[in-house]
């Protein structure tokens, strides 16, 4: 296993919080291209349920199916990170990160629409995910303590 694996957890209250969300991690923000920042590479990007063009509204649709109610308390989705110790880049390359990630993914989050991009800008390697908040066969909601992520890692 790899050394301190830190996780952070957020939720996405608003379309326009899931649109940018998911415009951040695949670095297509106006702000990140007009910098030419490279957030991502195509090959370290994912998805389960949904489609990462159209996430929020895959989400969205997925929530008025179950007949969810949206007001602004309402999670939407979540954001979440797991970030790899910067001691630990020359035992993980971009593509391990990003076959942790879908293992991850594939069995934490399965039935619920995912996406996660590996991001390579920084000087440790990171890994963003957005959930959904809706199962996409029962319309349950996604539930997870941040105690619970920590024991997920």
């Amino acid at each position: 296993m790899y050394g301190n694996v830190n996780v952070d957890y957020k939720p996405c209250k608003s379309q326009i919080q899931l649109d940018r969300a998911s415009r951040y991690m695949l670095g297509e923000l106006p702000e990140q291209q007009q910098a030419g920042v490279i957030k991502t590479a195509p090959h370290l990007c994912w998805e389960m349920n949904c489609d990462r063009n159209i996430y929020s509204c895959d989400i969205l649709t997925t929530r008025k199916l179950f007949g969810k109610r949206d007001n602004k308390r309402t999670n939407r989705a979540f954001k979440m990170s797991l970030s790899f110790s910067p001691d630990d880049n020359d035992k993980l390359t971009f593509e391990e990160v990003f076959n942790i990630a879908k293992e991850f993914a594939e069995k934490f989050f399965d039935g619920y629409q995912v996406m996660f991009a590996v991001h390579t800008d920084k000087p440790h390697k990171h890994v963003h995910f957005l959930v959904g908040n809706c199962h996409i066969e029962t319309g349950k909601a996604y539930r997870r303590s941040q105690k619970d992520l920590q024991t997920m890692c």
